[in-house]
């Protein structure tokens, strides 16, 4: 069996709620098997592959995730802020739909990133790497296959409820 389960459409984005914020859906992915995804809507724009943060309430409100950075993963003292990925299409700034946070999917990286190397945050709204230049790393997200010579979406990236961590803590 392939396709939606729950109703969800991982590629679908409005400009209104379709769904309550924070809810959970399952998709059966016809190649990649079966993913779970959190229903918010866009604080930023949020590019295809793109790692999303649901920053602490009074900062962005709840259910609303942004395009993750260095700097804002940083509101989160100590890591632990939620991570999760766009699939299939970008979100516009006050879009709604499905983010990526259980499965295998796509992760947007800059160039030869690695297999299995930690990922950290990047200045770039969005983008992960596995060169450290902050102490911000996430976790719960490993590659499957390195990314070549340019910035790309690793499609084969395995997810598993990925959170801003401290490097030298976990």
């Amino acid at each position: 069996m392939s396709g939606a389960i729950l109703g969800i459409d991982p590629s679908r984005r409005t400009t209104s709620a379709e769904f309550r914020l924070g809810s959970i859906g399952g998709y059966d992915h016809p190649t990649y098997g079966y993913q779970e995804y959190v229903y918010g809507k866009a604080g930023s724009d949020i590019p295809v592959g793109g790692a999303a943060v649901n920053l602490p309430n009074g900062t962005v409100a709840n259910g609303e995730w942004t395009a993750l950075t260095t700097t804002n993963a940083a509101q989160g003292t100590g890591g632990g802020l939620p991570v999760a990925f766009a699939q299939g299409a970008a979100f516009a700034d006050d879009e709604y739909g499905w983010l990526l946070q259980k499965g295998t999917g796509g992760v947007l990286t800059y160039a030869s990133a690695a297999v299995g190397t930690r990922l950290y945050t990047t200045a770039t709204a969005g983008y992960l790497e596995d060169v450290s230049t902050s102490t911000l790393s996430v976790v719960g997200v490993a590659l499957t296959i390195a990314t070549g010579g340019a910035s790309a979406v690793n499609t084969s990236a395995r997810v598993l409820y990925p959170y801003v961590g401290i490097s030298n803590v976990v």
